[in-house]
């Protein structure tokens, strides 16, 4: 038994959930009509002529449904029914209270686009209590309860639907006869009904949505279609490549390289300015031709790529911290007739005087430089204030001035030819020269 209490509520609370905001679920149902009870519908040892169970007695059927899903819902209901005697004029009352259990036949079959999805055909079974009490005789009869019916809905909007319900009643243990005259042991009686009434279904989180009762199979199809368009729309706009690189864009760390560059996985742009074989964003010394041993600096970085007369004492910086040195010692450019040092150079900056401060035993050389513009006194001493400068920065960010010496070299030095404007550029620069002690 416990076994299938869990397996049906198993059922049921996966069903509640499978569809979650898809549809309404809440509905409220009121009808009112006429019965006929059919047996037993006289006292015992009268005929049938003395009119017990016209079809002029009242039945009245109000009950709450939740929608499990488009084809299952269950109920409550609560039903009120009068039964009339002509013989003696006396009156029966007759209440049910019956759970039961719903199926949409039209969604479950797939005729539910019939009539342009105005027509529904429930059916309904159940099973509960029924009490019998009578005006004139005093004492109640107990009862079980089985009902089974058909009900035609027609939707008026999508908060109402009109319906006609037909359905019948068997009852068991029931010792009293329709207009409580005899009593017996046990009795066996029948009642049938016909109401009409309405559906009403603005109830609820989701009461704007569309009832269950009118989520067709179509509208459960358009639906996916819909959830499976949207999904192919967001693919396609995610395999956008707007730079043609070869990478789309939401895996593109570069998503506007120049057409034609060359790229990595993540898109990004592969440059290799000194032409040495090793990507920049990989090289220790990218404006200096090297090699895969010394990541992409020459062997003897130190000595070929600054002035003979460093100006300092000490030994050339080995092993890793020589190339983490080189990273951040790239020479640094400058204005036309200023000192200033740019902002697009504070970083590497930053981190040279991040490293001379990790490492105490190293000295830095600058050697400030100018292009052939000017007289040469002038230059002389525009080379000198560069240099100094930059080790005013060094010392702003903790390094000690005891550690940094300066160097002017005017116009005598130019690493590249002064007769262009880029050439003349590349020599307004201050150098380094880093070494340990």
């Amino acid at each position: 038994m416990k076994k299938i209490i869990l397996s049906v509520s198993i059922f049921v609370l996966s069903n509640m959930y499978a569809q979650e905001a898809k549809f309404n679920r809440l509905a409220v149902d009121a009808n009112i009509g006429i019965n006929n009870v059919m047996k037993p519908h006289f006292s015992l040892g009268f005929t049938e002529k003395d009119g017990f169970g016209r079809l002029s007695n009242l039945s009245f059927n109000i009950g709450g449904r939740y929608s499990l899903s488009n084809t299952f819902s269950t109920g409550l209901y609560l039903g009120f029914n009068k039964i009339g005697n002509s013989k003696n004029s006396n009156t029966s009352t007759f209440i049910t209270v019956i759970p039961k259990g719903i199926i949409n036949l039209s969604n479950l079959l797939g005729f539910d686009n019939m009539f342009n999805n105005k027509f529904r055909l429930l059916t309904h079974a159940g099973a509960g209590l029924g009490f019998l009490t009578n005006s004139s005789i005093d004492g109640s009869d107990k009862m079980i309860m089985l009902s089974a019916g058909l009900t035609p809905q027609y939707k008026i909007n999508d908060k109402l639907s009109l319906n006609l319900d037909f359905q019948a009643y068997a009852t068991y243990f029931q010792t009293r006869t329709w207009d409580f005259n005899s009593k017996s042991p046990s009795i066996s009686g029948v009642m049938a009904q016909a109401t009409i009434g309405v559906s009403y279904y603005a109830f609820g989180a989701n009461k704007d949505k569309v009832h269950a009762d009118w989520y067709s199979n179509a509208n459960e199809l358009q639906t996916k279609l819909d959830e499976l368009n949207n999904k192919i729309t967001v693919a396609e706009a995610r395999l956008v490549d707007t730079d043609k690189d070869g990478v789309v864009d939401f895996l593109d760390v570069e998503p506007n390289t120049p057409e034609g560059s060359f790229v990595n996985t993540k898109g990004q742009r592969i440059v290799d300015m000194d032409g040495d074989g090793i990507v920049d964003n990989e090289d220790y010394c990218p404006t200096v031709k090297g090699s895969a041993e010394f990541k992409g600096c020459p062997t003897a970085f130190a000595s070929e790529a600054k002035p003979n007369n460093d100006g300092i004492e000490g030994e050339e910086v080995q092993g890793e911290l020589k190339f983490k040195v080189a990273k951040v010692t790239k020479d640094i450019t400058f204005d036309t007739k200023s000192t200033a040092v740019k902002n697009n150079f504070k970083l590497e900056l930053d981190a040279l005087a991040k490293a001379l401060n990790e490492n105490t035993k190293l000295v830095v050389a600058l050697h400030g430089h100018c292009d052939n513009v000017g007289e040469d006194a002038l230059n002389n001493s525009l080379s000198t204030e560069r240099a100094q400068s930059v080790r005013d920065y060094l010392v702003s960010k903790g390094v000690n001035a005891s550690r940094i010496t300066t160097k002017g070299h005017g116009t005598s030095q130019p690493k590249v030819s002064n007769d262009t404007e880029k050439g003349r550029a590349t020599n307004r620069r201050v150098e380094f020269v880093v070494k340990s002690k």
